[in-house]
């Protein structure tokens, strides 16, 4: 136990020096991020999402008819999952002067498409979280949920029980969001639009996805992307995207990961197949809703779970599966004619980075002199080694 606890400090000890070295390099490289609601773009978008002028782009079965790959902007998927370094990914691509996105934060924007359209594919994911954490009972009586499943009642605001009322496994956490443009008018649609019905839902994301790829967004780290990557794929079978992974010890990853986020974080249900238990949602429930077809509207809770409720074997399996087996063949099957008939893991369609191993396409990188530097001194050569070596790799394909 004792020696459990000096690794967990240890390990936490290297991400805080690691995000801290990132910061001094990205503030370095002038690189501009901000939350929306921090500066006069984020403002520009709170003023369009209140002129009354805000409507969803076309429904999803028109857009459907005339969804075309020549739109999509996107170019690059960050598929690590969270607890990976996404952070420093992020860091990484804005230095790159990408328009990126990590969860809430986006960088090198110019609008109010991007973070509007982020903010939507972001309340999604959210909604479907506080449909995994509660029961069925707790979102009837204390957040509105329909007796069909399909939406929840109309609200102003937060819900009474939740004014006072903050528990980090209640529907409430959901209806406490940082920004306020997250509740009106983007949360609140999809909040009745979706209610906890997977059709539902499954609808809303294919639109909220497309919107997304096509709204200028050049890059994405972290959760949502990274729970949906299949989706992604499947909406532009013909556009190449290119695949940056970052990756950690399954064993490290699991253990920090559900102590973390284990209340606000999902896996899906089904175990038959574990590489795709984290970056599948939509695949997971489609599977499900296919099971109940005709039978009514089923909730999202039966496809997707808590990261909590699998047991930690599980868990380290699915990190392990999604990393050796999910990613690579993702990456083969996005990454255009030359990747999929390369031999190669690795090349221009697939760059991976282990930030606490300090690896490269799992190549160790050795600072000169290491055995004379310090721990902080060798992170630091890591993170610069990094860059430079994602910089190289984005622009000899771009």
């Amino acid at each position: 136990a004792a020696m459990r606890c000096l690794r967990t400090m240890r390990a936490t000890i290297l991400s805080f020096v690691l995000v801290t070295s990132m910061q001094r390099s990205w503030k370095a490289n002038g690189v501009q991020t901000a939350l929306p609601g921090e500066d006069e773009r984020a403002s520009d978008l709170q003023a369009h999402l209140n002129s009354g002028s805000f409507e969803l782009r076309a429904a999803p079965r028109e857009r459907q008819l005339r969804r075309n790959a020549s739109e999509v902007t996107l170019r690059l998927l960050g598929a690590g999952q969270g607890t990976t370094g996404t952070r420093t990914a992020f860091e990484w691509f804005c230095a790159a002067k990408l328009k990126g996105c990590h969860y809430k934060s986006c960088c090198n924007t110019v609008g109010p498409d991007i973070p509007k359209a982020n903010a939507r594919f972001v309340s999604l994911y959210r909604l479907i979280n506080a449909c995994v954490v509660n029961s069925e009972e707790a979102l009837r009586e204390h957040c509105g949920l329909s007796a069909d499943y399909t939406t929840f009642e109309a609200r102003e605001g937060i819900p009474k029980h939740c004014k006072a009322h903050r528990a980090r496994d209640d529907c409430c956490r959901a209806f406490l969001p940082t920004h306020e443009h997250y509740v009106k008018p983007i949360w609140l649609g999809v909040l009745e639009r979706c209610g906890c019905s997977i059709e539902k839902i499954k609808e809303e994301l294919e639109d909220a996805v497309w919107e997304l790829m096509t709204s200028g967004v050049q890059a994405l780290a972290d959760v949502p992307a990274a729970s949906f990557l299949a989706t992604f794929a499947e909406l532009a079978p013909e556009h190449a995207f290119r695949v940056f992974l970052s990756t950690r010890d399954p064993v490290v990853w699991a253990e920090k990961r559900v102590r973390e986020h284990g209340s606000s974080d999902s896996i899906c249900a089904a175990s038959d197949d574990a590489a795709r238990r984290l970056a599948d949602f939509g695949g997971c429930m489609e599977d499900e809703r296919r099971r109940h077809e005709g039978g009514g509207h089923t909730l999202v809770s039966d496809a997707i779970i808590s990261l909590k409720r699998p047991t930690a074997e599980e868990r380290v399996e699915a990190m392990r599966a999604f990393q050796d087996d999910f990613a690579p063949a993702l990456a083969k099957r996005v990454g255009g004619p030359i990747a999929r008939d390369a031999e190669a893991t690795h090349g221009p369609w697939f760059f991976e980075v282990d930030l606490f191993n300090q690896t490269i396409n799992r190549v160790k990188v050795a600072a000169a002199e290491s055995a004379s530097l310090t721990e902080l001194e060798r992170i630091e050569h890591f993170t610069k080694a990094g860059l430079d070596a994602f910089r190289e790799w984005w622009s000899s394909a771009a």
